[in-house]
């Protein structure tokens, strides 16, 4: 078969076929071609050998075009050369030697480098499954290479664990690929837009400055770099990118711009908070949040590694013990005839029965990262916010002066808040008691469980209504009026305003009680306690709502009385959610305005367990929120006392 060729290789005696093509054993300038590595889309690596040093490996990278081709990929390589040297330390992959081959003056770049015996960095975590403390060193020696390019004036813009190169024998990290480089003395590599690199490492102000840059070339950034190393951090710690490159119809831009990422410890509980924190700040919206230089990182790195956490369990679950063969397909055999004797069948089942663990892990984390990416709060895209905090600073500089006088005077006359404690109502007295189990009544502190009577379920909710919500009155005292303005005299503008204001006020006070809840935000600790649970959004729990009320039968027990406050559930039947019977969830009543009110449950208690946050809704036959039966009113409802608490990441009825 014809070997491949590219037509710029064509054009230069001995260079005609494809680098990749070149036959093994091959001198290149001293060097020894020993084997074919990789190929990317500007250079071709092959691992050689000093001819003068045979059995010493080095790593040879070729350029993929001759000067004079399009896209400037000799001057790329020339510059590679440059700010690899310049970027030289420890951790930094070293150069050996450069040149061209087979003309001096016109044939192809190549560069050697010291060959590293490993993997790439993602590859190593999840071969290896070092422990949480091996991966903060191993992050802290990159970010000393980055920080030790920044200083000398190198940015490296393509930051990502495919150019980090773990040595296997020591687990030493080395930053390689500085092809997308640049400094103040190097030429763009693009006369506009972004310069060469990553989408999914680009920080959200070039992601931003792509979508309106028109001519302009992009001005690369520290901070860019370390949003990057955020993303690294990420990837290494989850497995998983912080935003895909397409969720529910809207790309990487979208996600980066108006959500933020999924904590690190909500998709890996294994990571403590401090480390996530730090890997979160990495990942702010805004640069001047992030760290400023490496020296800062490494230190909030050291301080992560002191606070609390397992910093020795491995950075992933591991294999379960005796799985090391559990392939997803049963291996071929001779029974299955010209199919067992495919090479790539064998080789796909060899695949899965070495890798099966670790790609139901990967999976299982894109699913948890996809799921709770939609429930992360949005947020404004950098410029929004900037144009946002300009109407408001222009608004207080121009209303500011005349509002602000009699608002202040009011508020320095007025008292200070009273606020009243006042006890719930105590349960319908006659309503049966449903058993509930020994844990939902822990005994006194220091006495004798056998000698103390049990409460009953009753007093076990008027104390969770009590303990949960307070009800909270409000005494004021009217403000006075400011002393440059006589009672009952509004002469001046200021006066007038204030009592427009004052009328609209009064008006919105007397609104009606809203059909519906206002939506809210689910808290991230209870969404992170759901995911521990196995709890996700749809699933559902059959729910005796009132833990006090009657259980609801297959015949209708009658009707039982809600009043807008504290609530105690239990679970008894476990539907799609797969808790425990005897499950408790608390919450409140809500008050609705039209035909329907509504349950939020916020803490749940597992028999022999502490309570958890977590979000989920009542609904009843016919949509969301539970039907009002005869006689209800807007502070007391009726209804069957049983419905599904469905689990949710967002209140939203």
């Amino acid at each position: 078969m014809e070997q491949e060729t590219t037509q710029p290789h064509r054009l230069y005696p001995g260079t005609d076929v494809h680098p990749r093509d070149l036959p093994p054993g091959l001198e290149v300038n001293g060097f020894r071609l020993v084997r074919h590595v990789a190929t990317g889309g500007w250079g071709c690596v092959w691992q050689v050998e000093s001819v003068q040093r045979p059995g010493h490996p080095y790593a040879l990278k070729f350029s993929l075009y001759p000067p004079g081709a399009p896209a400037q990929a000799d001057a790329r390589a020339a510059r590679e050369v440059q700010l690899l040297m310049q970027a030289a330390c420890p951790n930094v992959v070293r150069v050996v030697g450069h040149g061209r081959w087979k003309d001096p003056e016109g044939g192809l770049r190549y560069l050697v480098l010291a060959w590293v015996e490993g993997a790439t960095l993602l590859e190593w975590v999840r071969r290896t499954n070092p422990s949480l403390r091996e991966v903060v060193r191993l992050g802290q020696k990159l970010v000393r290479a980055v920080q030790s390019a920044h200083e000398v004036g190198v940015m490296h813009r393509d930051i990502k664990p495919d150019n980090v190169l773990v040595r296997e024998e020591d687990g030493e990290p080395f930053l390689s690929d500085f092809g997308a480089a640049a400094a103040e003395f190097t030429s763009p590599l693009t006369q506009a837009g972004l310069p060469p690199g990553t989408p999914a490492f680009l920080s959200p102000e070039a992601l931003a400055f792509a979508q309106h840059a028109g001519g302009a070339p992009y001005r690369f950034r520290s901070t860019d770099d370390w949003y990057a190393m955020g993303v690294l951090l990420y990837q290494v710690l989850t497995e998983v990118l912080p935003f895909p490159d397409m969720l529910a119809g809207e790309p990487l831009a979208h996600w980066v711009a108006r959500r933020r990422p999924v904590p690190v410890h909500a998709l890996n509980p294994q990571v403590p908070r401090a480390l996530s924190r730090v890997v979160m700040r990495l990942l702010s919206k805004e640069p001047v949040f992030r760290y400023r230089h490496g020296h800062a990182l490494c230190a909030a790195l050291e301080r992560a590694l002191k606070q609390p956490g397992a910093w020795e369990v491995p950075v992933y679950e591991s294999r379960p013990p005796g799985s090391m063969h559990d392939a997803t397909t049963q291996a071929p055999t001779t029974g299955d005839g010209l199919v067992a004797q495919d090479p790539q069948v064998q080789e796909t089942h060899l695949f899965k029965a070495a890798n099966g663990h670790e790609e139901r892990r990967l999976e299982a984390a894109r699913r948890r990262r996809d799921a709770l990416l939609v429930a992360q709060p949005q947020v404004w895209s950098p410029a929004a916010r900037r144009a946002v905090a300009a109407v408001l600073l222009l608004g207080a500089m121009t209303t500011g002066g005349w509002l602000a006088e009699p608002w202040l005077a009011g508020r320095l006359r007025s008292k200070p808040t009273v606020t009243v404690l006042q006890p719930s109502p105590p349960p319908e007295q006659g309503a049966p008691l449903l058993w509930l189990p020994a844990y939902a009544f822990p005994p006194p502190a220091g006495s004798v469980a056998a000698s103390v009577p049990s409460p009953t379920l009753a007093d076990t909710a008027a104390a969770a209504r009590e303990e949960d919500s307070p009800v909270t009155t409000t005494q004021r005292q009217r403000p006075a009026p400011p002393a440059s303005i006589a009672i009952g005299q509004p002469s001046s503008k200021t006066a007038r305003l204030g009592a427009l204001c004052t009328a609209a006020g009064m008006v919105t006070a007397c609104s009606s009680v809203p059909v519906r809840p206002e939506p809210a935000e689910c808290p991230q600790a209870a969404i992170e306690s759901m995911v521990r649970l196995g709890l996700d959004p749809g699933d559902v729990a059959g729910t005796q709502l009132d833990a006090s009320g009657p259980r609801p039968l297959g015949v209708d027990p009658g009707l039982h009385t809600f009043r807008p406050g504290p609530i105690v559930g239990v679970v008894f039947s476990p539907r799609s959610s797969h808790l425990p019977k005897g499950t408790l969830l608390f919450g409140r009543v809500l008050a609705g305005g039209g035909d329907r009110f509504f349950i939020r449950y916020r803490e749940l208690q597992l028999p022999g367990a502490a309570r958890v946050p977590i979000c989920a809704i009542v609904r009843h036959e016919g949509g969301l929120g539970i039907g009002k039966g005869p006689g209800s009113t807007n502070e007391v409802f009726t209804a069957i006392n049983g419905g599904d608490a469905r689990f949710v990441f967002q209140f939203s009825e």
